[in-house]
Formats: structure tokens, C-alpha cells, sequence
């Protein structure tokens, strides 16, 4: 092929290229979000391939109908209530302060009266916009029953393809790369790493030490349990303080304001349901040399939130593993270019 005629037709590949990508745009979130699960999900559509005999498409079905069934419902009815509960503390803190949230906000700012410099505070304003801004971004992601459906229905074809043929699509990488196969299969193990210990590893814990907060503040009496809940999820990825940011302010508030045998009920629930995750669960789920700095994961689930919206729960931390992925393979390039 001639000069001229190699840069027309690359510049001509770069056209269509930038086409393809500005057109898959809007879906990025779900196709990336497929590709995550598949990742993930691969080890159980292989162990259920083999015993259909290798049949990847029934193997692969079944995979998308455990998803739907395990993870799925339960997230559904977590969002609509999450909904609820954020836009009832809401209206608690910042319109009338009345009800059961606005009565403790009174007590709390009596107390901090009596401190030098703390009775100018006003910290209703500072839990309200907590509530307001979990009702402005996953309000008007559930707000929309056809876009949930339709963004739903396009994960669900993008997961099975994923799961179904994704060998193929990572073979086909391989062969595009100018890199010889043995790096970049190298490149795929590490980032197939990276993503299941992001997923498995501290958005889980974070995950089930959020269940476990809303779960100990409902049995003990503890108001708006999915919503603190919600919010122990996100503290748990907190370094050095984690669901403790949220569980001692509530077991205080229990103890000072009457039931104290309530209070005693939720710290020891805090200290054997919850802390204990870090001690027996998370060295089974987190694969170690794939570590994120706890201080990054939380950066990167919020950035990701507010970037992608909830996906970035998910999105925003397995992006920046794929950072720490792409470093440590620059960091070992010298070696892999003697």
C-alpha cells in the first residue's frame, strides 16, 4: 500500500472510529457495566457451561436469571424506600424541623449551645443537603420507570453476549494489540484481577456492612434505617473510621435520649456483626496485590457517583483499579521491553 493511500485509509478508519464511539456514548455506563459483571460472573457461567455440556448460551440464560433473581429485586425495593426515607429526611431537617429526626436536631443544638463556639453552628442544613443530594441524583435515576427498563433490557442483551462470547471478543483484542500475546494476556490477568477484587473485594464489604447498620438500626428503633444504611455503605470505605461514622452517633443518641437498653443492643451489634466483617470476611473476598488505598476507593465511588450517577458506585472505583492495573504494568515495562 502506497503513502498516500495508508494515511486516507487511516484517517478514513479514525472518521468511522470516532462515529462508533460518539454514537455508543449514551450507552458507555451500560455496556461498561456489563462487561464489569461479565468479568465477574465468568467463573459461574464456565462451572454451568460445563454442565450443559458446553452449551454457552443456556449457561450464560441461566447466569442473567440468577442476577435478576439474587440482586436485582432486593435492589429495586432498596432504591424505592431509599427514596423515601432521603426525601422524608429532607423535609425533617430543612423545611419544618418537626417530627422525630427535627426533635433530635433541637436536642443536638441545645447540647451544642452550651459549648464555646458551637451554638452559632447549625449543622440541620448539613444532613438536609446529605438527604437532598441522595434525592436529586438517585431520584432522577428512578424517576424514569421506561428509561430504567430500557437501560435494564440493554444490560441484560450486553451482559449475556459478554458472558456468551466474551473469550472471543478478548481473543479478538489480542490480535489487534501490537503487543506480542504473552503481554497481553498478561494485561487481561491483571485487570480481570483488579476488577474482581474492586467488586468482590471492598465494594461488597462496604455493601454488607451497610445491610448490617440498616438491618441493627431497625431491630433497635433507629429512624430512616435503608437511608443510614445507605449512608454506612458509603462511610465503610472511609479509612481508620469506616461504619463507626455512622454507628456511634446513633448508639449516643440512643443512649441519651431514653433506651438505653437499645443503645447497648446496637453497639453490640456494631461491634460483632459489623466489625468483625474486616477481621473474617474481607481476607476471603479481597485478593491481595490488587490493593486500592481505602483512601482512593472512597474518592473514586464518589467521583464515580457523581460522574456516571449510581453506576459510578461501581464504575468510578473499577476505573481507577484499571489505573493501578495500567501503572503496575508500566512499572514492569522495563523488564518486559529487555
Amino acid at each position: 500500500m502506497k503513502k498516500n493511500e495508508w494515511h486516507f485509509f487511516l484517517g478514513l478508519l479514525l472518521v468511522i472510529a470516532a462515529l462508533v464511539v460518539i454514537m455508543f456514548l449514551p450507552f458507555l455506563s451500560t455496556i461498561a457495566l456489563a462487561a464489569i459483571f461479565a468479568v465477574v460472573l465468568s467463573p459461574l457461567q464456565r462451572r454451568l457451561r460445563l454442565y450443559f455440556g458446553g452449551r454457552a448460551a443456556i449457561a450464560s440464560v441461566l447466569v442473567i436469571i440468577l442476577v435478576l433473581l439474587v440482586l436485582f429485586a432486593p435492589l429495586s425495593a432498596l432504591s424505592i424506600k431509599l427514596i423515601g426515607e432521603a426525601r422524608t429526611l429532607y423535609q425533617d431537617f430543612s423545611v419544618n424541623g418537626s417530627g422525630y429526626w427535627g426533635q433530635a436536631s433541637n436536642w443536638v443544638t441545645s447540647w451544642l449551645a452550651l459549648a464555646p463556639g458551637l451554638g452559632q453552628w447549625s449543622w440541620q442544613p448539613q444532613f438536609g443537603q446529605v438527604a437532598g443530594w441522595l434525592l436529586d441524583h438517585f431520584g432522577s435515576f428512578f424517576s424514569g420507570a421506561a428509561t430504567i427498563v430500557f437501560k435494564l433490557l440493554l444490560w441484560l442483551i450486553a451482559l449475556f453476549y459478554f458472558l456468551k462470547d466474551g473469550e472471543r471478543f478478548r481473543q479478538s483484542l489480542v490480535r489487534l494489540s501490537p503487543l506480542p500475546d504473552t503481554y497481553d494476556n498478561d494485561i487481561v490477568r491483571k485487570l480481570t484481577v483488579m476488577i474482581n477484587s474492586v467488586v468482590r473485594g471492598a465494594l461488597l464489604i462496604a455493601i454488607i456492612q451497610g445491610l448490617l447498620v440498616g438491618t441493627g438500626f431497625a431491630v433497635f428503633g433507629v429512624p430512616n434505617p435503608t437511608f443510614w444504611g445507605t449512608v454506612a455503605a458509603l462511610a465503610a470505605l472511609i479509612p481508620g473510621v469506616g461504619t463507626a461514622l455512622v454507628l456511634v452517633p446513633a448508639i449516643i443518641f440512643l443512649f441519651l435520649s431514653g433506651p438505653w437498653l437499645s443503645a447497648l443492643g446496637l453497639l453490640v451489634w456494631g461491634l460483632l456483626a459489623v466489625g468483625l466483617i474486616d477481621n473474617f470476611l474481607a481476607p476471603t473476598l479481597y485478593r491481595r496485590g490488587s490493593d486500592i488505598h481505602p483512601l482512593f476507593m472512597l474518592f473514586a465511588v464518589l467521583g464515580g457517583l457523581l460522574f456516571f450517577g449510581p453506576a459510578g458506585f461501581i464504575l468510578g472505583p473499577v476505573v481507577v483499579g484499571l489505573l493501578v492495573a495500567l501503572v503496575d504494568i508500566y512499572q514492569e515495562w522495563p523488564k518486559i521491553a529487555a
